[in-house]
């Protein structure tokens, strides 16, 4: 786990420069030169990276819990899943193409597809 977050840490800390250490970025490139600073953020960045790999490598070896629900919130989880996955289905009913891609939050995506044929929806024969 400390070399998925010293990973981490180096990945989002190098990436992280531009947004809140713009003087030392600055200084940087004027020590180093635009390509000496690219080299020096190239290597600092994969570095980052390889340590992430490898921490998440052992980090699924040993879990470590973060957070374990209540007893009784899968049962509440699943019902609460059937109640949303209902309205989402009752949401996509043919009226609700008339109405442009817009009218609901599956609309776009909907468009994307093309004619879709839903439950009820009557074809031309």
């Amino acid at each position: 786990m400390d070399m998925l977050i010293a990973g981490l840490v180096i990945f989002l800390g190098v990436h992280a420069l531009r947004v809140w250490g713009e003087g030392l970025r600055s200084a940087l490139v004027l020590k180093l030169g635009a390509m000496g600073f690219k080299g020096v953020y190239s290597i600092a960045s994969l570095a980052g990276l390889y340590l992430l790999i490898l921490g998440y490598g052992q980090a699924r070896l040993e879990p470590v819990p973060l957070w374990t629900p209540p007893r009784g919130m899968g049962h509440a989880t699943l019902a609460l899943m059937w109640i949303s996955m209902v309205m989402l289905a009752s949401s996509m009913d043919s009226a609700q193409r008339d109405q442009g891609p817009l009218a609901s939050p599956y609309g776009a995506g909907r468009q994307g597809l093309g004619p879709v044929p839903y439950f009820g929806q009557r074809h031309a024969a």
